[in-house]
This record gives C-alpha cells, structure tokens and sequence, in this order.
C-alpha cells in the first residue's frame, strides 16, 4: 500500500507539472533557484589587507648617477662662490632675509633668452600719407655682456618677457639715479638702472 501511495503522489506531482496543452514538465521558479544555488561554488572569502600607496619610483642607474653629479657640482660651485664673495655682505644679507627686511624684488626684461640692460630710441618715424598712418619706431637694445642690437618697438613689446630678481643692494648715483644690484638664479650679481627695470 506504502507503494501505491508514494506512486500517486509522484503522479500527482508530475501532474502539476505538466501544461495542458504541452507534454514537457513546466520546471517551476523555486526549483530553478534551488539547483542554481547547489551548483555555484561559495565564494572563498580572503582577509586581504588594503594595500597601502608606495612612494617608490623606479629610475634607471645611470640617470640617478647624472642627477648626483650635477648636484655636487652645484655643491662645488657654490662653494667656490661663497668663498671669492664678501663673508660681511652674505652674513647681511642673511639676517636681512631671516628678519623679512629683504623682500625688495624687481622685474628685468628679456629678449630672446638675453637680459636687457638698457635700451633707446633711435628711429622715431611717424607721418601721415595717402590717407594711411605710417610709423618705423626702434630701440637699440643693449644686452647683458655688452651686445647691441636695433629692434622694432613692437618686436620689443613682443617677445619681451620679465623675471623677478632680488635686490641685494641699492645706490644713489650723483645724477640721482638709482642703480640696483640683483642676486641672478645663477649667484652672480647684475647691475641695472632704476629705468630699465619693472
């Protein structure tokens, strides 16, 4: 009887599952889900420490040798410089900085890469004709290391560019001009006039 029993409720079982119009058993939802779940694998769970970011860089040897040799060359010349300039004036100048006093900086033009030291008008040309406006402005333009050379006044406007320079001492000349010395990026000192700075 336990037979009979257990083959009707398999019959019926089926019973459910077949459609009325088809002849395949209709897979219900809920077994789906559960053979899905029996067959995926649990996922291993890993402690895994945050990695934290390194501030390693990776650089090729002969690179970090051509680096070490330019900072102790830098290290020689500047050596060399405190030495030959005056001990007195780079003590001032020191206790100037550290007391915030020296912060007088100025702009010098550059043209090309060279630095100018003055400049004049030499050509001032500027008339009326045929209805037209016609103008041939030009400086001389005087360089450092002493080099002349004539420019347009719109090539000088142009291509003049202005670097900040500090000043380390200030002189009045007779005239009343004021001339500057300015510490340059490379530790020599350049003499200007107040004129041709800013």
């Amino acid at each position: 009887m336990a037979t009979k029993k257990a083959a009707t409720n398999v019959a019926s079982n089926d019973a459910d599952k077949i459609l009325n119009t088809g002849s395949e058993p209709v897979v219900k939802e809920t077994d789906l889900k559960e053979e899905v779940a029996e067959l995926r694998p649990e996922p291993e769970v890993q402690n895994v420490e945050p990695v934290a970011p390194s501030n390693k860089v990776e650089v090729d040897a002969s690179v970090l040798q051509n680096i070490l040799a330019e900072l102790n060359d830098l290290k020689t010349k500047q050596g060399q410089l405190e030495q030959t300039a005056s001990q007195d004036q780079i003590r001032k100048i020191e206790q100037m900085r550290a007391s915030g006093k020296l912060v007088k900086a100025v702009k010098i033009r550059r043209i090309d890469g060279k630095i100018v030291l003055a400049w004049k008008m030499v050509t001032d040309d500027v008339y009326y004709a045929d209805g037209k406006v016609y103008e041939k402005q030009e400086y001389e333009v005087t360089f450092e290391g002493g080099e002349k050379k004539v420019v347009d006044i719109r090539e000088f406007t142009r291509k003049g560019q202005y670097e900040s320079y500090e000043v380390i001492k200030e002189a009045k000349l007779a005239n009343g001009t004021i001339e500057y010395t300015l510490q340059m990026a490379d530790g020599k000192e350049l003499v200007i006039l107040e004129t041709y700075v800013n």
